[in-house]
């Protein structure tokens, strides 16, 4: 329902000449949504670890912790910075 709500306000503001992105993050499950006007989907494709380092924010580190726990103590610091 909000989703929706803001797929709108983003397209009004697309045809007004604004540009907007939307980045969410799951604590939850560990999920992220993004959309925008195409000028903003496209700055957000350029940089890839922009949605993982938001969802790592969000979540303290947790999930990516947990997800490189099987490797050295170094590598998950440096794999979850």
């Amino acid at each position: 329902m909000y989703m929706a709500g803001c797929l709108i306000q983003v397209t009004r503001l697309s045809a007004t000449g604004e540009d907007a992105l939307v980045l969410t993050a799951s604590v939850h499950d560990g999920s992220t949504t993004q959309f925008g006007s195409h000028r903003a989907e496209a700055f957000l494709s350029k940089r890839m670890k922009l949605e993982q380092d938001f969802l790592n924010f969000c979540t303290g580190n947790r999930l990516c912790v947990s997800k490189y726990s099987n490797n050295s103590a170094k590598n998950v610091a440096e794999l979850c910075e």
